[in-house]
């Protein structure tokens, strides 16, 4: 389950797709596994550099991770609401 934000940093009209992306995720992931909880953070701002939040930067993350590291070519399926809201 992701969200209709992970594409926030995107102008105009976005397609339901995987979107070519500046950050290399495998190399923030990697950096930030290696940070203490004080220095993440101390450098979210500079990590989530064109989001406008860490929930918009850690949802792209965590899509092109999966999608990156697919190596079995299991199939994935992104859902993206608009709005999502809590569940009892």
């Amino acid at each position: 389950m992701s969200s209709a934000m992970v594409n926030v940093d995107r102008t105009g009209f976005c397609e339901e797709r995987m979107y070519e992306s500046k950050v290399n995720w495998q190399e923030d992931y990697a950096r930030i596994r290696a940070m203490t909880q004080m220095e993440i953070r101390a450098k979210s701002d500079a990590f989530k550099a064109n989001f406008p939040n860490t929930y918009s930067y850690t949802k792209r993350m965590a899509e092109h991770l999966l999608f990156e590291n697919n190596k079995t070519g299991i199939p994935l399926l992104f859902l993206r609401p608009s709005t999502i809201g809590c569940s009892a």
